[in-house]
């Protein structure tokens, strides 16, 4: 009723004006007499109590541990409620209202189910929490919809690896001086049990970088995808950086697996190697810090010259060449 005390009261000052108000005074009496018998009348009408429909957001709060929701349950409940006119006029009024929170939990504690998969909450079974939310003024005489079902799914949680997504434009002679890191290298991940299983690495945000010509620690922002939650959202990115030139040496060949009545002798006996280094590394590098053999098994086969194989080789050098890649050999009994 007490919408069509609004739309009564549009209808009635339609077309109104002033100015023949303020040229008729038989007019102006009457309109005097006619506002204040419509204030009378509206305010004896909002006395009164009446029965209608408002329609309040609603949130699903305190999932059970490790759950979450994996349907589209309701978004809004639809309240059929009675008070006195004021009160629901100012309710109708409200552009916006707290959604009403459903303590999921509590209200599958109390009817002593322990759910796994899901549960259908009936709303009428939880008046006394919805209304003691929306207003001590208002009597709940029912709410729509009758049932609110609720499928739940585990949440995994696992680690996985940050690999930064980085493109790196060095100044000239400047490059990577050993490998690019995040600190922490791993994070922990929690989400749907499908969709974590299918992530393997968490990537950072990409990122240029330019001119660069000295070492580089910086927070950048790690990409989480939707439905997957985590306790570090930033990694440190560090970037050890260092200028290169060239160095050159030559190495000693050995032959790995030698039976001491054989003497072999190789032709040549030594790798001559070419490669860059960073400056802060330079000086640390000597011969000794490679390593280049001929397996005994390739005697055995009989080829005309043996493959060089690579032991080992410091960590940050590039552009490594070695020359020769093969060497002939001639056996000789002791």
């Amino acid at each position: 009723m007490y919408n069509s005390i609004i739309s009564s009261l549009r209808k009635m000052f339609e077309g109104f004006s002033f100015d023949s108000l303020l040229k008729n005074q038989r007019l102006a009496i009457f309109m005097v007499c006619l506002v204040m018998a419509t204030i009378l009348w509206v305010l004896n009408a909002l006395s009164k109590n009446y029965t209608t429909s408002i329609s309040y957001p609603v949130r699903y709060v305190n999932l059970p541990d490790n759950k979450f929701i994996i349907n589209d349950p309701p978004k809004q409940l639809d309240l059929r409620v009675n008070g006195h006119g004021f009160t629901l006029l100012r309710h109708k009024m409200r552009l916006a209202f707290t959604p009403v929170a459903l303590d999921i939990s509590t209200i599958l504690a109390e009817k002593g189910i322990h759910s796994r998969g899901g549960y259908t909450i009936v709303p009428s079974t939880v008046m006394d929490k919805i209304s003691g939310q929306v207003s001590s003024d208002l009597q709940i005489l029912d709410v729509k919809p009758e049932g609110i079902s609720l499928v739940f799914d585990s949440l995994e949680t696992r680690q996985v690896p940050v690999k930064p997504d980085i493109d790196i434009q060095f100044r000239s002679r400047f490059d990577l001086a050993g490998r690019l890191t995040t600190r922490p290298s791993t994070v922990e991940i929690t989400g749907p049990r499908a969709i974590v299983e299918d992530i393997d690495t968490l990537y950072t945000r990409r990122r240029i970088l330019k001119s660069v010509d000295e070492d580089i620690v910086k927070e950048i922002s790690l990409v989480i995808p939707d439905e997957i939650s985590t306790k570090t959202e930033k990694v440190t990115l560090l970037i050890p950086v260092d200028e290169f030139t060239e160095k050159s040496f030559q190495v000693p060949i050995r032959i790995d697996s030698l039976p001491p009545d054989r003497l072999v002798r190789l032709f040549p006996q030594e790798v001559t190697l070419h490669f860059s280094a960073g400056l802060k590394q330079y000086s640390s590098i000597t011969p000794e810090s490679f390593d280049f053999y001929v397996k005994n098994a390739d005697l055995q086969s009989g080829h005309i010259s043996l493959p060089v194989h690579t032991g080992k080789t410091p960590d940050g050098i590039k552009s490594l060449k070695i020359y020769p890649l093969h060497v002939e050999y001639l056996i000789e009994k002791r």
